[in-house]
């Protein structure tokens, strides 16, 4: 048997998957006298009920997957813990309806916050083996059928109150907000899904191993990469690129010679195998100029042979 397969983590699973249930099914009996109170025509009645009920499975149905994204990132107990209370808290939000266009938004966000039934599946399925994952189903089945019995009744006891004992709750906040009191049940037993699930809820072993392997990769990666870089030599010196440039016009080039001649740049003394002797002082500013000039010659030779 797994070690998390503990009394405290199973009673925390069965009491989210309650409070689930729970919030699902409190507005039922009393949702067609809301809607009444809030303005609604009996007429149509049976359509702005419809869309109430229908907004929250809506939002549900658009936000398992985001759900179940979060639980692979962050984990199965912080996404169990968030849910629960969210969803509590809207529905909350729901009990203090004083519009339509508010009783839909508030039941909307309790739908689409309300996504940890396929978490808590998960959950068990990871913390069991072959021999006890039949009993963690069957309690969550359990769970689930203890919370959609109770939460209808509840919630059509507790409605209205000071309509039904006017002694005890006429003049009181309840009689602006009749339909407050199961949801605030829900609201707690959200709440108290969520301490539990706090407190005694342990992370699965399948999402630590995974955290485990990624931080484990992580780590590898960048030691392999401070490896390689201790170990990469220094890149060589870059190599000038030599160029080909355009050949001169001899005359041009007789040309620039006797300008030279005449700058100073080449002494009239040659040496014993013809070339001139160079003066390094003054070829410092000739060898950027003569590159520069004779690769935009060579460019604008190359541009009108182009054209």
């Amino acid at each position: 048997m797994p070690a998390l397969w503990r009394k405290r983590n199973v009673f925390a699973c069965c009491l989210a998957q309650i409070n689930e249930a729970f919030l699902t099914n409190v507005i039922w009996s009393f949702l067609p006298f809301l809607i009444s109170d809030l303005g609604v025509e009996s007429e149509s009645l049976g359509t702005y009920v419809g869309g109430i009920a229908t907004c929250y499975f809506l939002a549900q149905f658009c936000s398992s997957s985001i759900w179940g994204w979060l639980s692979d990132k962050f984990g199965r107990r912080p996404t169990v813990i968030a849910g629960s209370l969210g969803a509590s808290i809207c529905t909350v939000a729901f009990g203090l309806s004083q519009s339509y266009i508010f009783a839909l938004v508030a039941r909307s966000l309790c739908g689409a916050l309300n996504g940890n039934i396929g978490i808590v599946k998960t959950y068990i399925a990871e913390v069991t083996n072959e021999k006890t994952v039949n009993e963690g189903f069957a309690l969550l089945s359990l769970s689930w059928g203890l919370g959609c019995i109770s939460a209808p009744a509840l919630g059509g006891f507790l409605s209205q109150p000071a309509t039904k004992y006017p002694d005890t709750f006429a003049g009181t906040f309840l009689e602006t907000y009749p339909y407050l009191v199961p949801c605030l049940l829900s609201g707690v037993v959200g709440v108290t899904s969520s301490l539990v699930s706090l407190f005694c809820l342990d992370e699965t072993p399948p999402f630590l191993a995974m955290q485990g392997k990624k931080t484990k990769r992580s780590y590898q990666a960048v030691k392999a990469s401070s490896r390689a870089e201790s170990t990469v030599e220094d890149p060589p010196e870059s190599s000038a690129v030599e160029i080909e440039l355009p050949r001169l016009d001899p005359k041009m080039e007789t040309k620039l010679e006797q300008e030279h001649l005449t700058q100073g740049v080449i002494s009239s003394d040659a040496d014993r195998d013809g070339t001139p002797e160079v003066q390094p002082a003054r070829f410092a500013w000739v060898t950027p100029v003569t590159l520069w000039t004779s690769t935009v010659y060579g460019i604008l030779a190359a541009n009108w042979t182009i054209l």
